[in-house]
């Protein structure tokens, strides 16, 4: 089991990005998960004491099928579980590059 981080200051809030806009302009002005914040929540707490030790335990596993392409149950794909599938498409998400801006329409001749 990985540990518990300590890490931040307790006395201080510290703002979670939302997952879903990223904070970023021009989708946070429309986003519906973070009411057009930018952030998901904030906390006291160090956000890595917010997971629960299983979470670092499955991203290890993800990291470890990742580095060295070995799948955690012995077999083929079809001897995995659907919630490794679904943890590893999540982590893939989660890794991704922000989508880009939207082109600018055209715009009509003059």
């Amino acid at each position: 089991m990985l540990g518990r981080f300590v890490c931040c200051n307790p006395h201080e809030f510290k703002a979670i990005t939302c997952p879903t806009c990223n904070g970023e302009a021009p989708y946070v002005h429309t986003c519906e998960d973070c009411g057009g914040s930018g952030q998901f929540f904030e906390t006291r707490d160090c956000p890595h004491n917010l997971l629960h030790p299983e979470a670092y335990e499955t991203v290890a596993v993800l990291r470890h099928f990742q580095n060295h392409n070995v799948l955690p149950v012995q077999g083929g794909q079809d001897d995995q579980t659907p919630l490794f599938w679904e943890a590893l498409a999540f982590l893939h998400a989660e890794e991704a590059p922000p989508p880009e801006d939207p082109p600018e329409p055209p715009h009509a001749p003059a």
